[in-house]
């Protein structure tokens, strides 16, 4: 069974439309259609909030199994935050994005390292995805320069980077070691970075059309030696 397909199966069990889902997730109706026909593939985000919608794990909608020896965690409910506490959850957006992350691509990985019949797929189609999410959150960040996007853009970035090593295994070892130190560098210097945010964002945007595009990696190479070493 494919992504799609669960998508669409555990939406039916719930008796819920397509425009139902769309409404909850705020996209359109047309994005879950093309969900559920494999024509393309729900975002970090959106997967998350699928999961919740239809009240099941992560792992098992992206992949279609459950981790072993563990039992799925019921994700947290949304609820209003008070004004006053509003700006100290804010401070702590970076890190929960970045470890939310860190734990669906744990999740999603160990199922796709199962080689099932359609993970290379999927697993083309998470790279995809995290290139256009760090693509968009690094607008948004050099349109608004709120911080909060550009960890988004970090956290898609780590998730684009882990896609990539699991897709070309061995062939990636030197790419992987640069684009490691890059993601480091987005970590802790994110001044130099923001200096070439709209540089970053061109090739993330590149790399979301094609995450095997040559050119795109050489820019990405200069881009983090510029940020690495000012050069």
């Amino acid at each position: 069974m494919t992504l799609g397909q669960r998508i669409c199966s555990l939406r039916r069990e719930r008796k819920l439309s397509q425009e139902t889902v769309a409404e909850k997730l705020n996209v359109s109706r047309q994005a879950v259609s093309k969900w559920e026909n494999d024509q393309s593939a729900p975002d970090t985000e959106n997967l998350i909030l699928l999961a919740k919608l239809f009240e099941t794990d992560v792992e098992f909608l992206a992949t279609g199994q459950l981790p072993e020896d563990m039992e799925p965690e019921p994700l947290p409910e949304p609820a209003e935050e008070p004004k006053l506490r509003k700006e100290r959850k804010d401070r702590k957006k970076p890190l929960t994005l970045l470890l939310a992350l860190s734990l669906l691509l744990n999740l999603v990985m160990y199922g796709m390292l199962r080689r099932e019949q359609g993970s290379e797929k999927l697993l083309e189609q998470c790279c995809v995805s995290f290139a256009y999410g760090a693509k968009t959150a690094f607008a948004d960040y050099a349109h608004d320069g709120k911080d909060a996007n550009y960890w988004q853009g970090v956290a898609e970035f780590r998730g684009f980077m882990q896609s990539y090593r699991l897709l070309t295994e061995e062939d990636s070892g030197g790419e992987y070691n640069w684009l490691s130190r890059l993601y480091a560098s987005l970590l802790f210097d994110k001044d130099r970075v923001t200096e070439n945010i709209e540089q970053l964002r061109k090739v993330m945007r590149l790399l979301s059309e094609d995450y095997t595009d040559a050119n795109a990696f050489e820019e990405l190479s200069r881009l983090n030696n510029e940020i690495e070493h000012g050069t």
